[in-house]
């Protein structure tokens, strides 16, 4: 186990066939405003009360007319280098690697070994979230995969713990804090992900704005242990999850 134990999620960004459009969406969905670039140069930064929360970026030129958005998951580790090194070690794979991105940064898009993508940033500096789990703040992550033995490559690549496990549900805890879930989708006939959740104060009026501005429902709320969930599609098709209350 290297010295950059445990990772954390450091940084949500939305790739987008329109970020203007995007923004506005968010904007009125999540209270968003947006100033800056993001932690990696590119995009734009959103903010909650003057705090980074997320980044929204352009898709790339060469991106198939009418894809749909998409949001990411990173990881923020200090040794770039010997985490890509251990993801190869324990059959992951880094897909796209960026020693030098941007300022003093550096980026890779990774998969674990059930071939689930995140992404990977280093840093040395106080970008990525400053604040997370209040609300219109990314808080809570949960890999959705079809085979739950991949937390083993989470517990020796990223340093977690499995704090619970049931057949339902696993919390994974960096140090004393839970830091993600896993659940089992093998039943299921979607592509394993990792799935990012936003605190909003009310899930059913925040359902009532997505779809007041070209958003749809993915999802219709639940009541769970995180607290009322549901899933929205944005303006562009990106789903993200939404929760409210605290766990």
């Amino acid at each position: 186990m290297t010295e950059n134990k445990p990772v954390t999620p450091c940084w949500i960004e939305l790739s987008s066939p329109n970020v203007e459009e995007s923004q506005s969406f968010y904007s009125a969905v999540f209270g968003w405003d947006f100033d800056g670039e993001g932690p990696m140069g590119i995009g734009t930064r959103a903010v909650v009360n003057g705090a980074s929360v997320a980044g929204i970026s352009q898709q790339p030129a060469e991106a198939p007319q009418g894809q749909p958005g998409f949001w990411s998951l990173y990881f923020h580790v200090p040794d770039f280098e010997g985490f890509l090194q251990e993801i190869a070690e324990n059959k992951g794979q880094a897909l796209m690697a960026i020693p030098n991105f941007g300022d003093n940064a550096s980026v890779a898009l990774v998969a674990d070994s059930a071939q689930t993508g995140f992404g990977v940033l280093a840093y040395d500096d106080d970008r990525g979230f400053s604040l997370t789990d209040a609300v219109g703040a990314p808080a809570w992550f949960e890999l959705h995969t079809t085979d739950t033995g991949v937390a083993d490559f989470y517990t020796t690549v990223f340093g977690w713990d499995v704090q619970s496990s049931t057949d339902e549900y696993t919390t994974f805890s960096a140090g004393d804090s839970p830091v993600a879930g896993m659940v089992d989708i093998s039943e299921l006939s979607i592509p394993a992900h990792w799935k990012i959740y936003v605190r909003v104060s009310d899930v059913d009026a925040t359902l009532e704005r997505a779809q007041e501005h070209g958003g749809a429902i993915l999802s219709k709320p639940v009541d769970t242990h995180l607290g009322r969930v549901a899933q929205i599609i944005d303006c562009h098709n990106a789903a993200i999850a939404i929760v409210s209350t605290t766990r």
